[in-house]
């Protein structure tokens, strides 16, 4: 047996032997050989681990759970810190009118004072508007705000103290039961552009190419994410949603206003905040799954005209319910108000399906970005809004106590018209 010829002299491209004889159709053929080599053995090929992979029902269930239990935390206190405000500027008022600082309950309900913890509630909303997580659980305003509410009966710092507990309880929940979804090689992928560089070039400053490599990565992932923007019916449906968290903003506005206007406890006013979670799940879960099968079925409209058509509907019962409640001059009236009201709550729900089928799916995260931006605009600039028209309204007194709802109304009927301008593609 005769020994191995002798091999040709190697260039500068070929130093390196690789061994193909494990290429196939599932192994990656990029950033397979970027992986560091810690193991001894160079003859062993490297195969990529498989991503770990977990029940996307577990996700979900462990996900809505830790939602559940910060919005519990958010809302459980809303009825007992108007109490604690109310009480704080009653007893200032009279202690510098009459000098008696031991009021009574009614004697709160006069027009200085909830002018006063109507400017001071619409002002709170701004100063914890980014550290709010945005995703408001109706089981959660369900069940917290009349709790919240019974308990402000015994003594209102007892939810105050409860809710800081919960919160606590929740980060160490949310830190011990969500797993790491995130791929194996995840770090090991975030750092091989750097390594990748200064094994190529080593002649030049590797900062500087770092620097530059990433500079023009970002400015292609930018031209490519925001191709969307040229796009009027993406935007209109975006603008939207500036007026979407109004209706979270507004329950606070009710709870004053129907101990205001009727002379109403907050423990009692909280049940207009349950029902309108209740009715709100109930349209969540079953008026809006039957509405879809009939446009579908009946009507043979695609999904995204079939989300236009639910979402419109919304707004309009967003707008009814507002001017309901603006109008409403007895309890009974309110109640029906907000009833309708809770028939459109589910808007910012259908606009984002509608956006989501009318956007790439390359551009999801970016839009959705874009539309928490719009989102947190809307509560930094509508809570003052709102606060500031029911000062208006409780210093002219009569029908006029309601003019946050007529706001709402106004708000709520340009973004309809966002909608219905929209062209579903």
């Amino acid at each position: 047996m005769s020994g191995p010829s002798p091999s040709a002299p190697k260039d500068h491209i070929t130093v390196v032997d690789h061994d193909y004889s494990d290429c196939s159709e599932d192994v990656s053929l990029i950033g397979a050989d970027r992986e560091p080599r810690r193991s001894s053995s160079s003859d062993r090929p490297y195969r990529p681990k498989d991503n770990r992979r977990y029940n996307p029902l577990y996700i979900a269930v462990v996900a809505s759970l830790a939602f559940l239990i910060t919005d519990i935390v958010g809302q459980i206190a809303v009825a007992p810190r108007l109490a604690i405000f109310e009480q704080i500027i009653c007893e200032a008022y009279y202690t510098q009118v009459s000098g008696d600082g031991g009021p009574g309950v009614e004697d709160c309900k006069v027009e200085p004072v909830q002018s006063e913890l109507a400017l001071i509630n619409g002002w709170r909303e701004i100063t914890t508007a980014f550290s709010q997580v945005h995703a408001a659980v109706l089981i959660a305003e369900l069940i917290s705000v009349p709790a919240g509410a019974a308990l402000a009966n015994f003594n209102p710092w007892i939810p105050i103290f409860g809710a800081a507990i919960l919160m606590v309880l929740g980060i160490f929940f949310v830190r011990m039961v969500v797993p790491d979804i995130r791929p194996t090689g995840f770090e090991q992928a975030g750092n091989s552009d750097g390594d990748f560089l200064s094994s190529a070039q080593e002649s030049r400053p590797t900062w500087l190419m770092s620097i530059n490599h990433r500079w023009r990565k970002i400015i292609d992932e930018f031209r490519k994410d925001s191709s969307w923007i040229r796009d009027v019916n993406i935007l209109l449906i975006m603008a939207s949603f500036f007026v979407c968290q109004l209706g979270k903003m507004i329950s606070g506005i009710t709870l004053q206003y129907a101990a205001a206007k009727f002379h109403w406890k907050f423990d009692k006013a909280s049940l207009l905040v349950s029902l309108r979670a209740g009715v709100n799940l109930f349209v969540l879960a079953a008026i809006i799954p039957a509405l879809s099968y009939i446009l579908v079925k009946r009507f043979s409209l695609n999904d995204v005209v079939k989300d236009k058509r639910i979402t419109q509907i919304n707004g309009v019962c967003l707008i009814i319910g507002s001017f309901l409640m603006f109008f409403a001059a007895s309890p009974g009236t309110l109640v029906f108000g907000q009833t309708v009201f809770a028939l459109g709550f589910a808007f910012s729900v259908t606009a984002r399906s509608f956006l989501t089928g009318m956007v790439d799916p390359m551009h999801i995260g970016a839009v959705f970005t874009g539309v928490t931006t719009m989102l947190y605009s809307g509560l930094v600039i509508g809570s003052p809004m709102l606060a500031k028209t029911l000062q208006w309204g409780l210093q002219l007194g009569g029908i006029w106590v309601g003019l946050p709802f007529l706001l709402a109304a106004m708000l709520f009927t340009l973004a309809l018209g966002a909608i219905s301008a929209a062209r579903s593609h």
